[in-house]
């Protein structure tokens, strides 16, 4: 067996072959696993994930911004079409 590391984000390997580290003969990967926890020691996934979470409460912010922009946008417009339309009433 020849460990193989690589990215974890990786849904396969990519490879078909790799080096034997004993012999240094080409070899053929039958199958490959995922093995470990997809963070290190460090606590670097938890810190991936903090960073999601504010980008995400950014995105959010941003998005509740412009859904309020066009909801005045849209009353505005709206106030406008029924003063057209009274007097349009009102002169007929």
């Amino acid at each position: 067996m020849i460990p193989f590391i690589q990215h974890r984000d990786h849904a396969y390997v990519s490879k078909r072959v790799v080096d034997c580290p004993e012999c240094g003969e080409r070899r053929g990967i039958l199958s490959s696993e995922r093995v470990g926890p997809a963070y290190n020691e460090d606590g670097l996934e938890h810190e991936r994930a903090a960073a999601e979470q504010e980008r995400l409460k950014r995105e959010l912010a941003l998005a509740e911004a412009k859904l309020t922009r066009q909801q005045k946008s849209t009353a505005t417009a709206q106030s406008r079409i029924d003063e057209l339309r009274r007097q349009l009433s009102g002169g007929l």
